[in-house]
């Protein structure tokens, strides 16, 4: 019952904040339970991404999406959406990238870029960076998905390949180096 009520008290203010009516809020409050949110973290998340929403001129439906693929995708707590949804904005305010673009590429990138401990941060950066050389949403997403899981498990003839150019696996695992390292390296053995 407490948290019908919370929940009915924060589709309240966040309608009275916002331009979206009542059905669109809690159409994205039914989202995000389905992306496995409870009704607190719904509560902590929502205004967020109607903020997000709003500043985008996105769908709601869109934009809880890709709020709720990022945080759960990197093991963030709800509470964190703010920091995620300004990460998103400043993503596209930097890139050609649009809310369904980057929802596209972070369901495909999203979970082993956090598995290769690499940040949100530098994996919007990274796909801003792609995004504005002309790279489509799918592609951006696949291509760093392929290039973190070969460097994560590297199969034997790619083992074989580096070793052969005398390339320190190691250097490339953004667990050890970080990642802006493993881009430097790759752009020296790209070179």
């Amino acid at each position: 019952d407490d948290e019908m009520v919370g929940l009915a008290d924060t589709l309240k203010n966040v309608a009275s904040k916002y331009v979206y009516s009542t059905k669109e809020i809690s159409d994205g409050m039914v989202l995000m339970g389905q992306a496995g949110f409870s009704a607190t973290q719904t509560m902590q998340a929502m205004d967020s991404a109607a903020k997000l929403s709003m500043g985008t001129l996105e769908d709601m439906a869109l934009t809880v999406d890709l709020l709720t693929t990022s945080v759960v995708a990197f093991n963030m707590s709800s509470v964190e959406s703010e920091r995620v949804a300004d990460i998103m904005a400043n993503a596209m305010n930097k890139s050609k990238l649009t809310l369904d673009k980057l929802r596209v590429s972070f369901n495909y990138v999203g979970n082993i870029a956090h598995e290769a401990g690499i940040s949100l941060e530098e994996t919007a950066a990274a796909m801003s960076v792609m995004s504005n050389a002309g790279m489509r949403a799918s592609t951006i997403g696949t291509s760093l998905r392929q290039v973190l899981s070969n460097i994560l498990a590297p199969n034997r003839r790619l083992r074989e390949e580096f070793q052969g150019l005398g390339i320190d696996l190691s250097q490339l695992d953004p667990k050890v180096v970080g990642f802006n390292t493993v881009l430097q390296n790759l752009s020296k053995i790209l070179i």
